[in-house]
C-alpha cells in the first residue's frame, strides 16, 4: 500500500513502517514501502464542493426519511449474531474476521432478508449479512447495508436501505485518528494489513466526497479504491477536513489491487 498525506509529510521509522500521528501504520515483510508523496489538493469545482459540503452538514429529517430509518431498525433487530453463519463464510472468504466487539453491534446475520429481484419485479428473502449504518452524530441506527448470500456463501449482490448519508458502518469507536472506506471488505481489511487505525465504512464512494468534519478527530485517513471517482472523492473529502484544520493523509492499494481487500487477498495467495 502506499501513504500519500494531505498538505503533511508522512514519516519513516527505519523500515518498521509509516507513522500516523501516535498510530501506526505498520507495513512488514513484502507490504513494506518507502514510496510516498505529497498530496495534492488539485482543483475541486465550486458548484461541486458547495453541494458536497452542504451534504455533509446537520439537518433536520423528511416524514420520507423517518419510515426509511425504522423500516431499516426494524429489519436490524430481525438479525442474528453472525458467527458460525453463512455471513461469517463470506467474509472469511475475503480473508476477514468478525471480532467479538462486532458481532451483534456492527455486523448480523438475517436468515430471510427482504430483497428487491430487480429481474423479477419482485421483493424476494434471502440470507444476508446485514451491517448498522449509524449516525455520525449520535450513534443511532439509521440504515442498513445488506450483502445477500448464496447458500455456500458466495455473494449474491449489495444493497443499502434507510439513510445513509451522514452515516457509517462504525467498525471501531471513534478517537482523535480515523480512517473511512468505502466498501465494508476494504475497511475490514486495514487492520490485517497492519494499519492499526480505527475505521468507519461509509458504502459509497458519493459518500466519502460528501463525509462531515468530526469534533474531536484531529487526522483523518482515506482508504482509496482505484479509479477517478475515489481519487475526486477522497480530493472533496480532504479539502474539507483541511480547512477546518485537520490533518488528512491517503491510503492507497499497491499496485496491481483494486483496493485494500484484494491486496490482502493477493498477499494471502502468495504466502500460502
Amino acid at each position: 500500500m502506499v501513504l500519500s498525506p494531505i498538505a503533511m509529510p508522512a514519516t519513516i521509522s527505519g523500515n518498521a513502517g509509516i507513522m500516523f500521528g501516535h498510530a501506526s501504520v505498520c507495513l512488514t515483510g513484502n507490504r513494506a514501502t518507502n514510496r510516498t508523496e505529497r498530496f495534492q489538493k488539485g482543483y475541486v469545482k465550486t458548484w461541486d464542493r458547495i453541494h458536497t459540503d452542504a451534504e455533509s452538514q446537520r439537518r433536520e429529517l423528511t416524514d420520507y426519511e423517518r419510515e426509511r430509518i425504522a423500516r431499516a431498525q426494524e429489519i436490524w433487530n430481525q438479525g442474528m449474531d453472525p458467527r458460525r453463519t453463512l455471513a461469517e463464510t463470506y467474509l472469511r472468504s475475503r480473508c476477514l474476521e468478525i471480532s467479538d466487539r462486532q458481532a451483534g453491534h456492527v455486523f448480523r446475520f438475517h436468515p430471510r432478508c427482504p430483497w428487491r429481484d430487480e429481474t423479477a419485479g419482485r421483493t424476494i428473502f434471502v440470507p444476508a449479512l446485514i451491517a448498522a449504518f449509524r449516525n455520525v452524530f449520535n450513534d443511532q441506527v439509521t440504515g442498513i447495508h445488506r450483502i445477500a448470500l448464496r447458500p455456500d456463501g458466495r455473494k449474491i449482490g449489495r444493497k443499502m436501505f434507510g439513510v445513509v448519508c451522514r452515516a457509517a458502518v462504525k467498525l471501531d469507536p471513534v478517537g482523535p485518528h480515523l480512517a473511512i472506506a468505502e466498501g465494508i471488505e476494504t475497511g475490514m481489511s486495514g487492520r490485517p494489513l497492519g494499519i492499526q487505525l480505527p475505521v468507519w465504512v461509509l458504502g459509497s464512494v458519493g459518500n466519502i466526497g460528501k463525509f462531515p468534519v468530526l469534533d474531536g478527530v484531529e487526522r483523518l485517513a482515506i482508504f482509496c479504491e482505484a479509479g477517478k471517482a475515489s481519487a475526486d472523492n477522497a480530493r472533496m473529502c480532504g479539502k474539507r477536513w483541511r480547512t477546518n484544520h485537520k490533518r488528512v493523509h491517503l491510503i492507497h492499494p499497491k499496485a496491481g489491487a483494486d483496493d485494500l481487500n484484494t491486496e490482502l487477498q493477493q498477499g494471502r495467495r502468495a504466502s500460502a
